[in-house]
């Protein structure tokens, strides 16, 4: 939800803290500006419809899809039902956990303690659930015991009865590890439940049904869990979350709703099952194993235009109208995308009986949305949290205008435009700035011609020529831009291009990129600094891995030669790794390189980095290649050697 705006002083606010204002939250909201409440309101009716029949539910979408405000759309619609009780539980948050999973038990067992303070006999099923979370903990890390790949929990055939391996561990320990459970582990033999079973999986039973003695006595009929975030995480913790909910929650009057990446869990389990078959194999189990556990699955659609035009529209409206005026405009939204594929979603006509206070903010809120709809939707592939961190880089590079004091030299829809071509043209806006650098004026009499003759057939287009704006005419990113409102070519472009040039400070990419900086700083700063960062890496997703790769890409390609191996290009191996398909990006990044300015180390050192079939292929390829030129003889011998290796 946007930020409300702060009362002024002695009356007046002032420009920035207008903008300052117009911030665009990123957080999960249950305001539905985008539809999604059909959806959250269908997840909440199937509930009823389980009937106390324990019930897995996905949520799925891309990263940044609105996934998290489904979950809070479906908490919002269960807040009335005083035999249900709703937790969240985000996975992210217990990241770095030792144990996911039994952290995640543990959770969920406290929370409903918490949500039933005055009845004793709750209290004491927790406490006997606590116990039995401590016995598996000391199962789990019984020195080296074998442990069960899907649980992590030691299997029976491996364990004779828990409670003579603690004694036994206790009595002799052997290693650091051993050494360092011998408390817990007579910790054990003193609280360990009366009923304590022989082997993990009796012991996982005898969880499940002092669960459902919990849930009963806490007068619970359905409790709803909410999993959030796990696309966020590593694969051990992914599958670690997923195996709780299968294994120990999944009782009667239980439910599970899961908003995660389908992709990112069957990558997960790929990852946590090393030893499964390659090709489709592999493929075909994590498939199957994300179904066998979700029993409905919800895929959350991309935007369409009619969608994006609303979005945009409604996200600039709520950041600056008070709720009263902003209600009206979301209703008549709502009715707009009633048919959203004959629809052109919320658009002038269908607002023009709403009264506000300022209708300024009304005209430049559709006048933006019809100016970005086309070329943000297809750019951001419809993605809700890619559209919000675009408008949010405009209001940001506004904010910096008025700070550095020549707002007045900024024309909102010229800044969008400016911007659409920094983002899905970046050749063509890095030529850009070089033309109004090189002008005197910052007016770009060429651009001006060429922008007019598009859909004028009568007008003639300038002669094309290498090096200046008409070779944009091959270009059908740089044509559908020039097409576009408002026209630019006659207007003074050194302001725009003074707020857009610094990328690292002012762009978009401060936005996207801003909480990934210090992990690329990282990865910059040598192979043993950039090796402790590979969890991180691994957990990066979608947008957040290209723009990492991209971002090193550039840093390395700034490099003199490389004779010696360039800062940041293990860390680039790092994300090809965890990364496929980034694979072939990395390739074509060692084919481009000038001969001479290879070190014979190159051919060598990327087994881990590219593993992908095509890509490997791909590879080999390149060190055959390297192997027959002679311009680079250190190259050429390296290569050669490489090449038996790879056969």
């Amino acid at each position: 939800m946007a930020a409300k705006p702060s009362a002024p002083k002695n009356g007046q606010a002032s420009e920035a803290s207008r903008l300052s204002d117009m911030y665009l939250n990123d957080n999960e909201t249950i305001i539905d500006l985008i539809q999604y409440g059909p959806v959250a309101k269908s997840i909440v009716a199937l509930l009823g419809k389980a009937r106390g029949q324990p019930i897995t539910i996905g949520v799925h979408g891309d990263w940044g899809a609105g996934k998290s405000s489904v979950l809070a759309m479906v908490q919002e619609g269960l807040k009335d039902e005083p035999k249900t009780l709703c937790l969240r539980f985000n996975g992210w948050t217990f990241q770095g956990f030792d144990d996911a999973k039994l952290v995640m038990l543990e959770s969920i067992v406290t929370e409903i303690r918490a949500a039933r303070p005055g009845i004793k006999k709750v209290g004491e099923h927790v406490e006997k659930l606590i116990k039995r979370i401590d016995w598996l903990k000391v199962a789990k890390h019984a020195g080296g015991l074998g442990l069960s790949v899907a649980t992590g929990v030691p299997l029976p055939e491996h364990l004779a009865t828990l409670t003579s391996i603690v004694k036994s561990l206790a009595a002799e320990p052997t290693g650091d590890a051993a050494t360092k459970l011998v408390e817990q582990a007579k910790g054990f033999l003193k609280e360990a439940p009366a009923d304590a079973k022989s082997n993990v999986p009796e012991e996982i039973q005898g969880f499940r049904q002092e669960f459902k003695k919990l849930l009963s006595e806490a007068g619970i009929e359905r409790l709803v869990v909410l999993v959030d975030d796990l696309d966020r995480c590593l694969p051990g913790t992914i599958v670690e979350t997923l195996e709780a909910i299968r294994l120990f929650l999944f009782v009667d009057n239980s439910a599970f709703i899961i908003a995660v990446d389908e992709a990112m869990v069957e990558y997960a389990v790929r990852q946590h099952f090393p030893d499964l078959p390659g090709g489709a194999g592999a493929g075909s189990y994590a498939r199957n194993y994300l179904e066998k556990l979700i029993q409905v699955p919800f895929r959350i659609p991309a935007l369409g235009p009619a969608e994006t035009r609303t979005y945009i529209s409604l996200l600039l409206l709520q950041a600056q109208l008070p709720p009263a005026e902003f209600d009206p405009f979301l209703a008549a939204a709502k009715q707009a995308l009633e048919k959203p594929w004959a629809s052109r979603g919320l658009d002038r006509a269908a607002v023009e009986a709403i009264k506000v206070t300022d209708a300024t903010v009304v005209d430049q809120a559709f006048t933006l949305a019809t100016q970005l709809t086309g070329l943000l939707n297809d750019g951001t592939n419809g993605n809700p949290r890619q559209v919000k961190r675009f408008l949010n880089s405009i209001l940001l590079r506004e904010s910096i205008a008025e700070a550095r004091g020549f707002k007045a030299a900024i024309e909102r829809p010229v800044l969008a435009k400016i911007m659409l071509l920094e983002r899905f043209a970046p050749d063509q806006y890095n030529d850009l700035v070089k033309w109004v650098a090189a002008s005197a004026t910052g007016v770009l009499a060429e651009l001006d011609q060429l922008e007019k003759s598009i859909g004028a057939p009568e007008a003639a287009a300038p002669k094309e020529a290498a090096g200046t704006i008409t070779q944009w005419t091959k270009e059908p990113a740089a044509m559908a831009w020039l097409a576009l409102d408002p026209k630019v070519g006659g207007k003074d472009l050194r302001p725009y291009m003074f707020i857009t040039r610094d990328k690292r400070a002012f762009s978009g990419a401060a936005i996207s990129l801003g909480h990934l900086e210090p992990l690329i700083e990282r990865l910059c700063s040598g192979e043993f600094v950039a090796a402790g960062e590979e969890p991180a890496v691994a957990k990066l997703v979608g947008p957040e891995a290209k723009a990492v790769f991209n971002e090193l890409r550039d840093r390395v390609l700034a490099a003199k030669d490389w004779i010696t191996r360039p800062a940041g290009l293990y860390g680039l191996g790092l994300v090809a790794k965890h990364h496929v398909g980034l694979q072939a990006l990395l390739i074509e990044l060692l084919r481009t390189r000038p001969l001479k300015q290879l070190g014979a180390w190159v051919p060598s050192g990327w087994d881990s980095a590219i593993t992908q079939p095509e890509a490997k292929a791909a590879f080999r390829k390149l060190v055959s290649e390297w192997s027959t030129q002679t311009e680079n003889k250190g190259l050429q011998a390296a290569a050669k050697n490489r090449l038996q290796t790879l056969n």
